[in-house]
């Protein structure tokens, strides 16, 4: 048995692992349900394009949603250590001042989260990306009062910092998890909590065996996976529970509900050798892009796709921005998935 579980071993279970580890709360294990983040595709930035529907991601899709004409929308989350963290674009910045005030709760003002923030980056060392393309570079010359790199703090375009050393992925499993020295179980779905009164000391996993902390639970299974396995425990509303009948252990209304998702528009541009196609004359540089990599962590792969963007007032208004917009210099299909 060992002091604490942590359920998800995402970029929030990552953090939390190595620090009761470095606050020596107690021993560690991580529980993931996904493999390993040891993988190729993985470290190398381009691999994401690769990774988004297999077996390393969850590949939810959201119920049919009447405001977009019935549709059902794929809501790809990273399944292996590393979470979401792995499979995404390593896009970096921090949330903004105004919205940390605007909360006005003591302790979560922009200036108190500063220090977090500060310890946070001094591990994924976020740097500008190098080596971006040049329609990329040319984002910042869009918008007045640009910063070296663009933030949501004020109307700014150009190129993003990235989570990236030397050209490869620098996520919490890199950063946190892995030099913490936390013991990580892969391949272990969780079903639900063991309780002891109120209290959770352990959890059941979907090959029925247990394993039980002897200090405790920590829950971070992320925004979908963590409200799942409360309701499976009986945290959640009474009466949904009782109708599927599982035994309330704790009414909680708003277990499983109030999802806010951030949904993306895409603008689609081509022109001849506008950006990276897969035009004829482009094929000797997708050739050559493999060894760029393998040699120098350049070229082609090493880019995340989403080298750039801005943000912005969307009603051309003197005041802070509302769209955050992304700027991938690849070819994408400009008829996405639809789904009745």
């Amino acid at each position: 048995m060992v002091d604490f579980l942590v359920i998800g071993a995402g970029s929030a279970g990552c953090v939390l692992a190595a620090e009761l580890l470095r606050r020596e709360a107690g021993s560690v294990c991580v529980i993931e349900a996904g493999p390993s983040e040891r993988h190729p595709f993985v470290s190398m930035p381009f691999g994401l394009v690769w990774l988004m529907g297999s077996r390393r991601d969850w590949a939810f899709r959201s119920a049919p949603m009447p405001g977009l004409g019935g549709r059902a929308i794929e809501i790809p989350r990273g399944r292996m250590v590393g979470g979401s963290g792995s499979i995404n674009s390593m896009v970096w910045f921090r949330g903004r001042s105004l919205d940390f005030d605007a909360w006005d709760i003591p302790g979560w003002r922009g200036a108190d989260v500063g220090p977090a923030f500060d310890a946070v980056e001094a591990k994924v060392k976020p740097t500008r990306l190098t080596g971006a393309h040049p329609l990329t570079e040319g984002l910042a010359t869009m918008l007045p009062g640009n910063a070296d790199v663009p933030t949501p703090d004020y109307e700014s375009a150009g190129v993003f910092a990235y989570n990236r050393v030397n050209g490869r992925r620098n996520s919490a499993a890199t950063a946190f998890l892995r030099p913490s020295g936390a013991q990580v179980v892969t391949g272990c779905s969780v079903d639900r909590l063991i309780w002891s009164g109120d209290r959770a000391v352990g959890v059941y996993l979907a090959d029925g065996s247990e394993l039980r902390a002897e200090k405790g639970v920590v829950l971070s299974a992320g925004a979908i996976g963590s409200p799942a396995i409360l309701l499976r425990s009986g945290v959640g509303p009474a009466n949904d529970l009782a109708t599927l009948g599982v035994d309330v252990r704790h009414p909680a209304d708003g277990v499983g509900a109030n999802l806010q998702d951030h949904p993306g528009v895409g603008l689609h541009f081509e022109g001849a050798g506008s950006g990276y196609g897969l035009e004829l004359r482009q094929w000797p540089a997708w050739l050559a892009a493999p060894f760029a990599y393998a040699v120098a962590r350049s070229g082609r792969l090493a880019s995340p796709t989403v080298e750039g963007g801005a943000f912005f007032n969307a009603r051309g208004e003197a005041a802070a921005p509302d769209v955050q917009s992304h700027f991938i210099p690849f070819y994408l299909a400009p008829s996405g998935p639809r789904y009745p």
